[in-house]
This record gives C-alpha cells, sequence and structure tokens, in this order.
C-alpha cells in the first residue's frame, strides 16, 4: 500500500509504473532480449493474478494484449499455458476476457488495426485459431457455471424476501447473522453477472470477426455457444449482451 499525506495512492501509484510500461512496448520492447521478453511477460501475468479493480485490471489487459500481438505465436509458443492452466485459474479470467476483446478488435476491426501490419495479424489469428480448443471449452464452462451461481443467488435472495414478508419484515429489520448472509448472496449476484457480461462482450467480438465455427461446437468439444445464447435471452439481465453475441 503507498500513502502521501494521510491519502491511499496505491492505485494512482500503480496506474502511473502500468502506463510507463505500456509506453515501453511501443518504443522498447521491440530491442528487449528473447530472455527479457519471458521475464517481462511473466511479470505482468503474476500481477495480473493480484486483486484488482476494474482501471488496474483494465490496463493490464491492455499490456497482455500489446505483447499477444508482437510475440504470439511466434516467440510466445507457451501462450495457451500461460494463460489458460495458469492465469485462468488463478484469478485472471476478467483480464483475460479483456485482452482477447482488445485482440479481437486489433486484429480484425478495421477501426482498430491500423497499428498491425497485415502479416502480424495474420500470424496472431492463425495462432489462436490453433489453439482455440485451449480456451473455447473454458469460456463455455465460465458461462455455465456463473449462470447457475446467478441463478442460486437470484433465488436464495428471493427466499429471503419471502421469509421477510411472511413476518411482515423489511431488508431494514436483518439481524446480523441475516444481513451478512444476505450481503454474501447480493455480492455472489452481482460478481456473476458482471463475469457474465464481460464474457459475453469478449464472445460478441468473437461472433463478428472471428471463424464462426468457434461459436458451433464444431471442434467436438460439445462448446455449443449459439444454444448458450439463446438461453441466456430469457435472463432480463443478460438479454442485451446474449442478442449482440446472436445479430
Amino acid at each position: 500500500q503507498h500513502v502521501y499525506d494521510q491519502h491511499d495512492i496505491t492505485t494512482a501509484t500503480k496506474l502511473l509504473a502500468l502506463e510507463i510500461l505500456d509506453g515501453f512496448l511501443v518504443r522498447g520492447y521491440s530491442n528487449c532480449s528473447a530472455d527479457e521478453r519471458v521475464q517481462l511477460r511473466q511479470t505482468v501475468l503474476q500481477s495480473a493474478q493480484a486483486p484488482l479493480n476494474r482501471v488496474l485490471g483494465r490496463k493490464i489487459a491492455v499490456i497482455l494484449e500489446g505483447l499477444i500481438i508482437r510475440d504470439f505465436p511466434q516467440r510466445w509458443t507457451t501462450l495457451a499455458d500461460d494463460l489458460f492452466r495458469n492465469l485462468w485459474h488463478s484469478g485472471g479470467m476478467k483480464v483475460i476476457l479483456e485482452a482477447f476483446t482488445l485482440v479481437a478488435e486489433d486484429c480484425t476491426d478495421s477501426d482498430f488495426n491500423a497499428k498491425i501490419s497485415t502479416t502480424r495479424r495474420n500470424d496472431v489469428l492463425k495462432g489462436l485459431n490453433e489453439i482455440s480448443s485451449s480456451f473455447l471449452p473454458l469460456f463455455f464452462q465460465l458461462l455455465q457455471s456463473q449462470y447457475s451461481n446467478l441463478q442460486q443467488s437470484r433465488s436464495s435472495l428471493f427466499q429471503m424476501h419471502s421469509y421477510l414478508l411472511s413476518g411482515n419484515r423489511t431488508i431494514h429489520s436483518m439481524n446480523d447473522d441475516e444481513r451478512a448472509a444476505y450481503q454474501i448472496e447480493k455480492r455472489q449476484l452481482e460478481e456473476s453477472t458482471l463475469l457474465l457480461t464481460d464474457a459475453l462482450a469478449t464472445l460478441e467480438k468473437f461472433c463478428a470477426t472471428l471463424p464462426v465455427n468457434w461459436m458451433l461446437g464444431a471442434g467436438g468439444d460439445q462448446s455449443d455457444f449459439v444454444a448458450a445464447f439463446l438461453h441466456l435471452l430469457r435472463d432480463p439481465a443478460l438479454q442485451v449482451p446474449a442478442l449482440g453475441c446472436l445479430d
């Protein structure tokens, strides 16, 4: 934690360091040796595992995307393992989702891809296609698990409200134990909804710009994203992002 004049400046200090690193990717990264590139990538991946607020998470995702479009697949041959066997299961889901959204934009969207050469874009897209079986099932499992969590928390909150109403009570009359249980379910509902929204934003980019068979379970892993999107249309909180994937 960084404190200045009794004010917590931790986020500001970390954000400044990340801004400097982001600038270095543009101006100095090409001069790094292979070992230096590996060391820098590992440092960024370790940072992505730490608890992050939305601002810091977004900036680390930008840096991670910058490393992907510069090094993958030729120089970063371990990307699938680094991201989806390690970081994905160590608290880095949100960072990965956001980084992949940016990769899809930079490699396929004409509004973004001017900064990447055609050869480099093609290399990255070819590499992603080759490792898609490493991450698409994880994305599909994320939709399944988080939607299950969302439904469970929503059901628990409904039962809590029904219990209070049966006694002519409100949430303001909860005792400490009831309030703690209520806050846990409310927080789980909010977190699951946000993570699902992030995942659908990434998948919307995939649907619009990357091979359509990615979304149809063509690889034999039963990840039929279209069926999942249609199912999520029933949920008012997820209708808009799910519809965006189907559009």
